[in-house]
């Protein structure tokens, strides 16, 4: 088959390679990847010269105002126009929300401070609750146990 044969000649190759000198085989090397580097660079040449046609190409579509540039503009515009109008709106309801509170003023305070009394109340309340739920929760799990005992004995009889 042809992949044997192509096996065969590499085998060959580099049997010959070892029988000549090191410098000699680096000569050879270096000289195959100076052809690569040469193919490389032809084909850096021929991207580089695509990429220029394709970039006059938008230019001229976007002097003429087409193409998808242009319409990707568009769209952005779009939604500039929505966020703008949605930040206007946000904004005349904070505005309004605040004259809100101006008007209650004295009022709004009380009431702060009333809450703050009420939070510092309410956590007391809630590690005193805590604990005793602590204490009560281990209460409910004896009686039950003892009444599942008794529930067991009484079944025997």
């Amino acid at each position: 088959t042809v992949k044997t044969k192509q096996k065969e000649g590499k085998k060959k190759e580099r049997r010959e390679r070892k029988g000549r000198g090191r410098k000699e085989r680096e000569s050879e090397e270096r000289g195959r990847k100076g052809v690569q580097g040469e193919e490389e660079r032809e084909r850096g040449k021929e991207e580089e010269g695509k990429r220029k046609k394709e970039e006059k190409r938008r230019r001229e579509e976007k002097e003429r105002g087409e193409g998808r540039d242009v319409e990707k503009g568009k769209e952005r515009e779009g939604e500039g126009k929505e966020r703008g109008e949605e930040e206007e709106r946000r904004r005349e309801r904070r505005e309004q929300h605040r004259k809100g509170g101006e008007k209650e003023g004295r009022k709004g305070e009380e009431g702060r401070e009333r809450k703050g009394e009420k939070e510092e109340k309410g956590g007391r309340e809630r590690r005193e609750r805590k604990r005793k739920g602590g204490e009560e929760r281990k209460e409910e799990r004896r009686r039950r146990r003892r009444r599942k005992i008794n529930w067991w004995e009484r079944r025997g009889k």
